[in-house]
């Protein structure tokens, strides 16, 4: 069992396992929306005491980036076409 799987959100009622910030998965989703919608930012939330301190980040890539590293370097992306004018497309179903 990993260290974040031993420690409990600090949401008062929340019993998920810790996934950043001190917070679970759910929770977390839950602050970054408000974040994200202008209602709160992290650092308001940090002296409020209901998130952690962000300080708590992974050390290093997570086994993910470098799986998808190791893959692109194996399968190089194709050069992928510049998006069309929204307008040319459009005109060809206008015509």
């Amino acid at each position: 069992m990993s260290e974040s799987e031993k420690r409990v959100c600090r949401t008062p009622g929340c019993e998920n396992p810790v996934y950043a910030r001190d917070i679970c998965k759910t929770c977390y989703s839950d602050a970054g929306q408000k974040v994200r919608r202008g209602r709160s930012t992290w650092a308001r939330l940090e002296e409020l005491g209901i998130v952690g301190s962000s300080s708590m980040k992974r050390v290093g890539k997570s086994p993910f980036t470098l799986a998808l590293e190791e893959a692109e370097k194996l399968h190089p992306a194709q050069e992928v076409p510049a998006p069309h004018d929204e307008r040319d497309i459009c005109r060809v179903v206008d015509q």
